[in-house]
């Protein structure tokens, strides 16, 4: 779920996505506001697991992320972003105060080498992170890479 107009846009959606049997939801492309709205109104009636992706954490981000998780966030994570470097920065920033997995789907920026994002799926094997995928400019071919990395379905 994208950024709503507003927190019962967010909820609507979800509705509608549970009814249909979705096995989790994720908030993604969120502000912390935004999330956080949207989690005061799911947590309690998601019966599947919350997945909480900002493209931008505040400054205080161990204080934000406590906050999601207490809201009922179940993992967190980054996307977009303007490149592999900025997201994996805030991945980075992240996983330096949270125990909560992560989610990483980071923007393939015009610079971006496919070898450079088979080094951070690399790099990824050795944080929290259980779930990467990509965003804005990322396609068939980074996935690829990254199932010819050894990323894939786990135990």
């Amino acid at each position: 779920i994208g950024p709503a107009g507003d927190a019962r846009e967010c909820q609507q959606l979800a509705e509608l996505l549970l009814d249909h049997g979705v096995d989790a939801l994720v908030l993604e492309t969120q502000t912390f506001d935004q999330a956080l709205a949207c989690l005061g109104l799911l947590a309690n009636q998601a019966m599947v697991p919350l997945l909480v992706s900002l493209h931008r954490w505040p400054r205080r981000i161990g204080d934000a992320a406590r906050s999601l998780v207490d809201h009922g966030a179940d993992a967190l994570g980054v996307n977009c972003g303007t490149d592999l470097a900025a997201a994996w920065s805030e991945l980075e920033r992240l996983q330096a105060v949270t125990s909560s997995p992560l989610l990483f789907k980071p923007a393939i920026g015009p610079a971006d080498s496919l070898d450079s994002f088979r080094q951070i799926v690399t790099a990824c094997r050795s944080t929290p992170t259980r779930w990467l995928g990509v965003c804005c400019g990322g396609s068939e071919r980074e996935l690829t890479a990254a199932s010819h990395a050894g990323w894939g379905p786990g135990p």
